[in-house]
């Protein structure tokens, strides 16, 4: 198996911003930012959030893996009040604005940054609309191809690393309801939307038949 290309020194937590306890990972969670980049989210995680949230890795836009922290120890990135998930997991965060509002034919950020006409976003594949709702949302920023890449090198690694099981629920779930009481316990990989009704991470076009390929 080829090893990621990761840059572990750019972006690191402080020892404080996340916990040094070890525990076995059974489990990896898919994320996307809902922010600007890798930089500006590591910044509010190092500096504007006291609360050691985190995940242990970032992909940028133009697919740079960036270890935050060892992936052996663990910060609060599910926000489901069960720290034993919280410790068996490794979060992995790709740089998104996540959900768009259409306003005027533009698409807004929830920082009221103007991205650009709806049209030449969608066709340029800048951003995503579903024909319904996903989480009360019908506007996406897409994820970047070279992000996909990075995902699909990223999570086979981890998976062997730490012998995390490699495998993906069923697509109906991937694509379903949130049910967190169903999840505690699985061992593979996930995404966030799964354990959370009010989160949107990830969208489902993810495109799962690619990183299934890939752990395979």
């Amino acid at each position: 198996m080829t090893t990621p290309t990761i840059d572990r020194i750019r972006y690191r937590l402080s020892d404080g911003q996340y916990l040094k306890t070890v525990k076995p990972k059974e489990l990896i969670a898919l994320h996307h930012t809902a922010g600007g980049s890798a930089r500006s989210t590591f910044k509010w995680w190092e500096e504007g959030d006291p609360r050691r949230i985190g995940t242990a890795y970032l992909i940028d836009r133009d697919g740079t893996i960036y270890e935050i922290f060892d992936p052996k120890f663990w910060a609060w990135h599910l926000g489901v009040k069960d720290d034993q998930i919280e410790k068996r997991s490794i979060g992995i965060e790709i740089c998104s604005w996540g959900v768009l509002t259409e306003k005027d034919g533009h698409l807004y950020t929830w920082s009221d940054v103007n991205l650009g006409n709806v049209t030449t976003m969608i066709q340029a594949g800048t951003a995503v609309q579903f024909a319904t709702p996903w989480r009360g949302a019908v506007y996406y920023e897409a994820y970047t191809q070279d992000q996909i890449d990075a995902v699909c090198s990223l999570v086979p690694w981890l998976c062997e690393r730490f012998a995390i099981p490699r495998k993906l629920p069923p697509k109906e779930a991937l694509i379903g309801e949130a049910n967190l009481p169903k999840w505690l316990a699985y061992s593979g990989v996930l995404h966030h939307a799964m354990l959370r009704s009010d989160k949107s991470d990830v969208t489902p076009n993810f495109p799962w038949s690619q990183l299934r390929e890939a752990l395979r």
